[in-house]
């Protein structure tokens, strides 16, 4: 059995302006994702250069946005895991495992 994206958050919208824009480069969008599942579902769709672009040097944008714009510092940790995957592969795994986790919100 295939368990909920993080329960009733998976839908609830965050407020325009605040949506994951996905990027494989500064200049280029790929996609944009207002919801839980609309992020899960391009986390499973980009290709490894825009996985590779929001954990670039230090930064993870994945992470950031959790905690941010979907005011979830539980989520947000659970996605920092990714950064320490050596492949896109196993860093995409890793935040769509984060996902998974439980609904808690601090």
């Amino acid at each position: 059995m295939k368990r909920p994206l993080l329960h009733t958050m998976a839908r609830q919208a965050v407020p325009p302006g605040q949506e994951f824009v996905f990027r494989t480069d500064p200049d280029t969008d790929v996609g944009r994702a207002r919801t839980i599942n609309e992020f899960a579902e391009l986390v499973e769709g980009v290709d490894d250069d825009a996985i590779e672009y929001h954990l670039r040097q230090d930064l993870n944008d994945f992470a950031v946005w959790a905690a941010y714009s979907l005011d979830n510092k539980a989520l947000s940790k659970r996605m920092g895991n990714a950064k320490r995957a050596r492949t896109p592969t196993t860093k995409r795994k890793r935040i769509l495992t984060a996902l998974k986790g439980p609904a808690k919100r601090r």
